[in-house]
């Protein structure tokens, strides 16, 4: 999922790529910090993803994980407080926290 790492790149170059429904989603995706999705590359599958983020780089990563559609209309609130909670245990980690 590239969402958490478009998000995060310079305005100009999301303009000059993407439509102006595709910057809105980016701009939600940055706004509440992690992106999911509900079997858009995969039928059953749902994924959350958030940004790795520093003052240096910016966003230079991101972490993610994808589980079945069943376990995910259970847990999702649950998977998306994870998954964004270790993306910022790596930012930590990478020595700069933005």
């Amino acid at each position: 999922m590239a969402d958490p790492l478009l998000a995060g790149r310079p305005r100009s170059e999301i303009e000059q790529f993407l439509s102006v429904a595709e910057q809105a989603s980016l701009g939600q995706v940055a706004a509440q910090g992690f992106a999911c999705e509900e079997q858009e590359h995969r039928q059953g599958a749902c994924s959350v993803a958030a940004p790795i983020i520093n003052q240096d780089a910016g966003v230079f990563a991101s972490i993610g994980m994808s589980v079945p559609m069943e376990r995910w209309r259970r847990g999702q609130l649950g998977y998306r407080r994870a998954v964004v909670a270790v993306a910022t245990h790596l930012a930590r980690c990478s020595g700069r926290l933005q």
